[in-house]
């Protein structure tokens, strides 16, 4: 991507969002930027790759993406998810998390890539729902 730093691939991931939420989700595609930016936030961590991102909640305050990572060393896949936090007028970004891997199951024992979308979408739906147990979670606040 040619960004030197973390925090200057979490600010181009929120103006791909940003710019993604004043266009009007809908049920328009995510832009590239978004995945290319979560894979590079997640590569130093393992990552693979990105798998399968949609738009989960569209709404202000919150857009939420889910997805799956693909995990390099291993070749497994777990669940994903990036909540973004809006200002009250529904545009800017204030905070951002990101979530990754189950950290419930080992990443030798998490289902081996590829897998048929009917299981990919329950490696979704069974994702943590507290952020002790994902394996990685990544919080950035923005002005």
């Amino acid at each position: 991507m040619g960004l030197d730093s973390e925090e200057e691939v979490a600010t181009a991931l929120v103006a791909a969002v940003e710019s993604y939420a004043a266009a009007g989700t809908g049920t328009r595609p995510l832009p590239q930027a978004i995945e290319d930016c979560l894979h590079t936030l997640l590569y130093e961590r393992g990552s693979d790759g990105i798998l399968e991102l949609s738009v989960s909640q569209p709404r202000s305050p919150c857009i939420t993406i889910l997805g799956i990572v693909i995990w390099v060393t291993e070749q497994t896949l777990s669940p994903l998810e990036a909540e973004f936090q809006l200002d009250k007028a529904g545009g800017a970004v204030k905070a951002l998390t990101i979530r990754a891997g189950d950290g419930r199951i080992s990443r030798r024992n998490a289902p081996e890539y590829p897998q048929s979308w009917r299981k990919l979408h329950r490696i979704i739906a069974s994702r943590p729902t507290v952020d002790e147990d994902w394996a990685h979670v990544l919080h950035y606040e923005f002005a």
